[in-house]
């Protein structure tokens, strides 16, 4: 019994396993698990703890919570307040510990494709905890179908790997010859959300703003009778106030003003790299977005990494372009980008400072850069791009795809003989690559009916008949099977 915990599930999926022995749910509130006595299901609340267990590590919870500082200044606009939260935090990963070690489940299945957000990152960390393997959902970048990867981890997203698991019939292969071909004839990747006019006007963001504040006016009286009651302790996500999306939408602005007047000429760039012979380009992430936290892993911030390639021994120039993304206040899907949190002109100076050289954002990477500009990236899509391609790029991060042919870490790179030191090692057969995405993915893949990663769910009865049939399969392979 409870061999597997569904956390957060959907809807129709919580539903679908409601009387399902092997399985526990777990909400916001509470875990509904089967007792051992055979009796119905019980649900425990996730009350405050009244004690704690001799074995329950509590050091390592505190060191946790330290490390995920990033999720509070992402979802918590106010800073006073986040010591009182951690403690929040604490008490609530101590509840859920206790309650799995009581029940022990073997897998927890997460609804999401990394654990990016407060509350999923507490239940992370009990599992982790409790020695219950996670299961999440990664949106796959191949193809026109909107498809979802089943990724494993044990214990932390460092030693995550896709889930070996036979589903369907799905081979990836006719995907991967499409995603170059699209790289090659220069559009972006098909799955990234577009940039319009409407998401980098500063104006229309504005108006959002202003939108913003008459819904924090009007909502607190349409839900005046259900806020005191219904809100559980551990919903500390309290945004920022309108003061704080001004100001980090303003300093949004005067850092791109100032990284614009500072950006290389083309020819300037081009002189620069013919005199080093060869350099490296930083692709930098849109920032804050689950690609850099968590999964940048060790260096989830460009200076901490800019810092380590240092630090190992690279004293030349580095290029840096800076996500096209960055220049977006808001988004239609995820509302106010708040990259006012990670691009300041002070960040800037700091780039400069440790020898950055800033180029376009439009700046493309030809043939011609092939033996003469090595990308660095945390878990940019440049290494999935290059590796399809035969080329190596240094992958500083945990990606979902770590372990690809032709990624190599800031150490292996740029250390004395590193892959950086000699262009006649950028290249590799990209044959190797498919093969590994293609042993790896097909066949593992799963409709994505619900939406995750995008926001957008099928309304395809099909769909979620085939996403339905295909969970079953994985949830009984686990069941049935210790799966690595």
């Amino acid at each position: 019994m409870n061999e597997i915990l569904l956390v957060n599930p959907f809807s129709f999926l919580k539903e679908k396993y409601v009387t399902d022995k092997r399985v526990a749910l777990l909400s916001r509130c509470s875990i509904d698990y089967w007792p051992s006595n055979g009796g119905p299901r019980e649900s425990e609340q996730l009350d405050y703890p009244t004690d704690v267990e001799t074995d329950i590590d509590l050091l390592r919870i505190q060191s946790a919570l330290d490390w995920l500082s990033p999720l509070f200044y992402r979802w918590i606009g106010d800073a006073a307040d986040y010591e009182i939260h951690k403690r929040t935090c604490l008490l609530y990963v101590v509840k859920i510990v206790q309650v799995l070690l009581r029940i022990r489940p073997k897998y927890a299945i997460f609804s999401a494709g990394v654990a990016h957000h407060i509350e999923i990152s507490l239940i992370e960390l009990a599992c982790q905890l409790t020695s219950t393997k996670q299961i999440y959902f990664y949106p796959s970048p191949f193809g026109l179908e909107s498809r979802l990867i089943p990724i494993i981890q044990k214990n932390s997203l460092s030693d995550r790997n896709i889930l070996q698991v036979e589903l369907n019939e799905y081979d990836v292969s006719n995907d991967l010859t499409l995603y170059v071909e699209n790289h090659r004839s220069g559009a972006p990747p098909t799955k990234n959300e577009s940039i319009d006019f409407r998401s980098t006007s500063l104006a229309y963001a504005s108006v959002q703003l202003a939108l913003e504040a008459c819904k924090r006016v009007v909502r607190p009286h349409i839900k005046k009778n259900t806020l005191a009651s219904s809100k559980h302790y551990i919903n500390i996500s309290t945004g920022y106030s309108l003061s704080s999306l001004i100001r980090v939408l303003l300093k949004q602005r005067r850092a791109l003003e100032f990284y614009a007047a500072r950006v290389a000429t083309d020819s300037s760039v081009e002189e620069l790299i013919v005199k080093n012979k060869s350099l490296p380009i930083l692709f930098s992430h849109f920032q804050p977005e689950s690609t850099t936290f968590p999964e940048g892993g060790k260096f989830t911030n460009n200076i901490d990494l800019i810092l380590e390639i240092r630090k190992v021994g690279y004293k030349g120039p580095i290029l840096y372009k800076e996500h096209p993304a960055s220049w977006a206040f808001f988004f239609k899907s995820t509302g106010f980008t708040k990259v006012g949190m990670y691009r300041s002109i002070e960040y800037y100076r700091q780039l400069e400072a440790l020898g950055c050289v800033f180029v376009k954002n439009t700046f493309r990477m030809t043939r011609n850069h092939v033996d003469t500009l090595l990308p660095v990236t945390m878990t940019g899509s440049v290494a999935i791009e290059r590796s399809l391609q035969g080329l190596v790029t240094c992958c500083s991060g945990d990606p979902w795809f770590k372990g690809v042919p032709g990624t190599y870490g800031i150490y292996d790179t740029f250390k004395a003989g590193g892959v950086f030191s000699d262009s006649r090692g950028w290249k590799f057969d990209s044959d190797v690559a498919h093969a590994w995405f293609t042993s790896n993915i097909s066949y593992r893949s799963i409709p994505n009916y619900p939406g995750i990663g995008t926001g957008i769910k099928s309304d395809s009865e099909v769909h979620r008949n085939r996403y339905l049939a295909q969970f079953k399969m994985l949830l009984d392979s686990l069941v049935h099977a210790e799966v690595n």
